[in-house]
């Protein structure tokens, strides 16, 4: 029972103060984020371009070369990048930490590091951006 109440209040404190709050990343941000991503996907693709969305209150980032799906990344609080589908993974190493215009740098992070209790929608993402 102990265990039980344990579980349920971390669950519930997650909920409360975890990564997905929207007003942990401000629209300005996901709006530095873009172009940032996009400079460093351009050592994969020289044609991409990265676009940011807000979804189900959670701030997105979709780069991709014209005509294609594209890497999903999600951004978090810190800020911090976590990619949330195959095209994104894949590229993840190659891409590294994203430096924005103002000298910060965003880390790359995995979805079970960031988000540990929680199964990614990437559908519902990449229907937002159809």
């Amino acid at each position: 029972m102990k265990r039980t109440i344990a579980i349920f209040l971390g669950c519930a404190a997650l909920a409360a103060g975890g990564p997905a709050l929207s007003e942990d990343v401000t629209e300005s941000t996901a709006a530095a984020i873009a172009p940032a991503l996009q400079l460093q996907y351009f050592k994969v693709y020289s044609g991409a371009s990265c676009v940011e969305r807000k979804v189900d209150e959670r701030w997105y980032v979709r780069c991709a070369p014209s005509g294609m799906v594209g890497g999903i990344w999600a951004i978090t609080r810190g800020p911090t990048l976590v990619p949330m589908n195959g095209k994104a993974r894949t590229h993840a190493d190659d891409i590294g930490p994203v430096i924005l215009g103002s000298g910060e740098t965003v880390p790359v992070k995995e979805w079970r590091e960031v988000f540990p209790n929680e199964i990614p929608d990437v559908a519902n993402v990449i229907r937002a951006y159809e």
